[in-house]
């Protein structure tokens, strides 16, 4: 909770800034980005992590319900993202950074491990957090200003397990 209102507020004070300053301001709001070498304390590292140190299991489990869902971006069409945008807002507004497809956390294992190279049945583990159930951005203000994301998510996926297979565990 409090998270979401830090972020609030900081664009709350970008439109301040921009209205009683003149200074030029956006926010982007990243929606569950992602990359090769991102921090494995995410989920989807974690999620790939696990799909690479149990390949062959019979079964493969995820935090939660499995059934909380993400909009996953990619950091590179983050960066494009921003690049695309950033001289086309200036009084403090918001813009997503997203690709509006909701994904499951099962889904997202299924996925890899497929992309992995075997099939497990994929749980959640109720016991461990789930955090929000779904958080997924809308498209049309970034699609407007000329952005639209570009690596789909098998793609990025495929890029990520192949970093962290060579890297090791």
């Amino acid at each position: 909770m409090s998270y979401g209102w830090a972020k609030l507020t900081a664009e709350y004070l970008a439109r301040l800034a921009h209205a009683r300053h003149g200074l030029r301001t956006v926010c982007f709001r990243p929606f569950s980005g992602y990359g090769e070498d991102q921090d494995a304390a995410y989920p989807f590292p974690a999620i790939c992590r696990r799909v690479l140190a149990g390949r062959g299991a019979a079964e493969l489990a995820v935090w939660g319900s499995g059934r909380q869902m993400r909009d996953f971006i990619h950091v590179d069409d983050c960066i494009r993202g921003v690049l695309t945008m950033m001289d086309r807002i200036e009084d403090g507004s918001a813009v997503n950074l997203s690709t509006g497809i909701l994904t499951s956390f099962t889904d997202l294992a299924a996925m890899a491990a497929e992309l992995a190279g075997w099939r497990p049945a994929v749980r959640g583990l109720a016991g461990q957090p789930e955090g929000v159930f779904a958080r997924g951005g809308d498209t049309r203000l970034q699609e407007s200003l000329g952005f639209r994301a570009a690596i789909p998510l098998p793609e990025g996926l495929a890029r990520a397990l192949a970093h962290l297979d060579r890297a090791g565990p």
